[in-house]
């Protein structure tokens, strides 16, 4: 079988990448590719499938990280750098796959360099734009970053994306070829029909809150909705963060810390409706265009309408508007979005509107066009058109 080294800094349990990478990875084994996970995060998770290499790069003391950081993204070789190349090199490979979060970057550039073994980097979230542009304590270093970052991807053997509109705004402004893989989704779950509760709007949410101010707004409406047509109003919200979560409508949200995906399906699909926001702030904007949030995927295995709360030049609200299931808004008053939740509740999908966005988006395809890069028999840097 075919040895391949995947290296992530981020944990293995948690977040959008994760759950991306733990759909690919045992479809990909049926392709005779045997993938072994290590993570470089400060502390161990009981996690079997993956193993903690050591720590981080990046991040701590805010004083220390900031003298730290800039030496990396300068191109300084600092010690904990070099030992953490010195230990994946020492692991025996056939190919390393790197995650290119953050310090991920750093670790695939100096792989290509020191290596003929092929380096594949994935690209789930925008660096320059989708990462250094919304964190206040690496901002000061976004155009380094995006040299880096450019460097980073000429130097590797190939390159995946998470959509067609990443594709093609690396290719655009770097000259970078790249392949779309997507979540595996081997296929949709059969659910059981749920009485849905008489004389009460139920509405789902999961995941990542993007922006406090749209979503406390989206709150403000569904509760003015529910008043306006004598309507008891659930909105289910499901591993959100805490601090998103506007304190003042606890009286409407059900707030669930955490379930597991298939436990969140049979939850969300007692609802009328999903609600999906992607950020508005043109800080946000090439995160907006060319990321493409996992609960997405999650959303698609429910099977009900969806409310995409976001302007129209998103990832999120191209696939809702191609495929049909549900409704975009860019509405940013509670009178419009009142609007909007009339709409999505009166919405009808077609019978097989969701299995086509599945065969479409998220079926083996990826995991074959994952096989083919992660298959490569040589070094060869991604192509510069």
């Amino acid at each position: 079988m075919k040895k391949v080294l995947l290296i992530t800094t981020f944990l293995p349990n948690i977040g959008g990448g994760s759950v991306i990478l733990r759909s690919l990875i045992p479809a990909l084994k049926d392709k005779d590719i045997d993938i072994e996970w290590f993570y470089l995060t400060e502390k161990e998770v009981d996690f079997p499938e993956a193993k903690r290499l050591g720590e981080g790069l990046m991040g701590g003391n805010l004083l220390k990280d900031f003298v730290n950081s800039g030496l990396l993204w300068y191109g300084i070789k600092t010690s904990l750098l070099k030992s953490t190349i010195d230990k994946i090199l020492s692991l025996k490979a056939d190919t390393y796959w790197v995650i290119g979060h953050s310090d991920g970057i750093l670790i695939a550039k100096e792989l290509a360099q020191k290596t003929n073994t092929p380096v594949h980097l994935t690209i789930h979230d925008d660096l320059v734009g989708g990462w250094f542009g919304r964190t206040r304590r690496y901002r000061w270093l976004l155009n380094q970053a995006s040299k880096m970052f450019a460097e980073a991807m000429h130097a590797v053997s190939s390159v995946d994306v998470v959509s067609e509109s990443m594709r093609r705004y690396y290719q655009k402004m770097l000259g970078v070829d790249s392949v779309v893989v997507h979540r595996y989704l081997p296929n949709l779950p059969k659910l059981d029909a749920k009485p849905i509760e008489q004389n009460t709007l139920i509405v789902g949410h999961i995941g990542s809150i993007y922006s406090a101010h749209e979503f406390r707004l989206f709150c403000e409406a569904l509760e003015s909705y529910g008043q306006q047509q004598g309507l008891s109003v659930k909105f289910i919200v499901i591993g959100a963060d805490r601090r998103f979560l506007p304190t003042d409508f606890s009286r409407l949200i059900v707030d669930i810390p955490h379930l597991s995906e298939n436990e969140a399906i049979a939850e969300l699909a007692q609802c009328h409706f999903l609600y999906a926001m992607y950020p508005f702030d043109n800080a946000f904007a090439i995160f907006r265009q060319t990321s493409l949030p996992t609960k997405v995927t999650t959303y698609i295995q429910v099977q009900r309408p969806i409310l995409a709360h976001t302007p129209s030049d998103s990832t999120l609200a191209e696939i809702i508007s191609t495929y049909k299931l549900g409704i975009n808004t860019d509405a940013l008053t509670t009178a419009n979005l009142n609007q909007a939740i009339a709409q999505i509740c009166e919405y009808q999908l077609s019978e097989n509107a969701f299995e086509v966005a599945h065969t479409a988006l998220f079926g083996m395809e990826n995991v074959n066009r994952m096989a083919t890069c992660l298959n490569k028999n040589s070094y060869q840097p991604a192509r510069q058109g």
